[in-house]
């Protein structure tokens, strides 16, 4: 093995790091170059939480053949916040696999991060079968099942949608009654969402800090085409749901769905009209649901309209048509999880009297995840 070495990420790695996202992780994926400086820029710059990334480099002189960032995220349970960490940009260079470079930068980056920062836990909610077996063998703790939920109409497929039009039209409205009406728009109205879902969270459990500062970040800042329906009853926010396009290779072309990152509501009829108003106003064809950790009252919503579990024989089949692993890695951790000490007790795994081992002390989204 060369003489590699592992350092933190600053900015005189930026042009050379961004060349190496580019051409060994990134490639493959149907965004512009435009959508790759900004996706640079928002995982890498943009953080609220902390002014230097948790990326950590292995080198072979000056050039650049691993890395790993870890994406730092508030969470709260009860009154008490906690910094955790998601991973992500792992690789490494096609020259310089098996060589144990991945899992040195694995160790290095935990020690420093048990000797200097305020991260408490790692956790993983994307990681690939490969990945996952890695993960496990460091010592990482898989938790519950990465359940997913999908919803397809080829007969929408063949139906216009009128969000192409929302680049130029502000909103659409879809009134319900007299005083309560659906807009559709590619506004984010932070402060808004962030009042509804403090209301929405369930406070005994662990969850993202979802306040202004996060949605700013998350949603204002991102590269990715989002998509925002808020139901408002009189002049109260009631419901609302967040959805993201994004792209499936097939055959030689690509296929846009749209994924459902988060929704709160007070009530579960007005979740209902917000699924009305995506399968009968807006004509999607396809959409993908991240149920990890949801209720069982969300997960029959989503039944009811139209969505089927990834155990749906039709869900297997297209999966193993478009051979995506977005549907065929249903069978997965939901996540895996390790505390950032270097010597593990038991307790490590304790936040607030709740055990990060166990699904039902979680409450996640796929806007979790990165």
């Amino acid at each position: 093995m060369s003489n590699i070495q592992l350092v933190r990420y600053d900015e005189g790695f930026r042009d050379d790091l961004k060349n190496f996202l580019y051409e060994y992780s990134w490639n493959g994926q149907n965004i512009s170059e435009e959508k790759k400086n900004k996706k640079f820029e928002w995982r890498y710059e943009e953080s609220p939480y902390t002014d230097i990334p948790y990326s950590h480099i292995a080198l072979d002189g000056e050039k650049i053949v691993g890395h790993r960032i870890l994406v730092p995220q508030r969470y709260r349970i009860g009154e008490n916040d906690f910094l955790f960490g998601i991973p992500t940009d792992s690789l490494v260079h096609p020259d310089y696999r098996r060589q144990g470079i991945f899992s040195k930068i694995v160790d290095f980056s935990r020690k420093e991060l048990a000797q200097s920062s305020e991260m408490e836990l790692i956790m993983s909610l994307s990681a690939s079968k490969a990945a996952t077996k890695a993960y496990i063998k460091y010592g990482y703790i898989p938790v519950g099942r990465r359940r997913k939920m999908f919803f397809v109409s080829p007969f929408n497929t063949f139906k216009r949608s009128p969000i192409i039009n929302l680049d130029q039209e502000k909103s659409i409205i879809t009134h319900k009654d007299d005083d309560l009406y659906i807009e559709i728009t590619k506004e984010l109205k932070p402060k808004k969402i962030s009042r509804l879902a403090f209301r929405f969270t369930d406070k005994k459990k662990i969850s993202n800090v979802r306040d202004v500062e996060f949605y700013n970040w998350r949603f204002g800042d991102s590269y990715r085409d989002n998509i925002y329906l808020y139901c408002t009853k009189g002049d109260e926010l009631v419901g609302y749901l967040i959805l993201e396009k994004r792209h499936v290779s097939f055959l030689s072309s690509s296929r846009s769905f749209y994924m459902i990152m988060e929704y709160a509501y007070t009530k579960k009829v007005y979740f209902e009209h917000l699924m009305k108003t995506i399968k009968n106003r807006l004509s999607i064809s396809a959409m993908m649901a991240f149920m990890f950790t949801r209720v069982k009252e969300e997960i029959s919503l989503l039944k009811k309209h139209g969505f089927k579990d990834s155990d749906d024989l039709t869900i297997k089949i297209l999966g193993t048509i478009l051979k995506t692993d977005r549907i065929l890695d249903s069978y997965l951790p939901g996540t895996l999880i390790q505390p950032v000490e270097l010597e593990i007790e038991d307790n490590d795994f304790i936040f607030n009297g709740k055990d990060t081992r166990i699904e039902s002390s979680w409450s996640l989204f796929k806007s979790d995840v990165h």
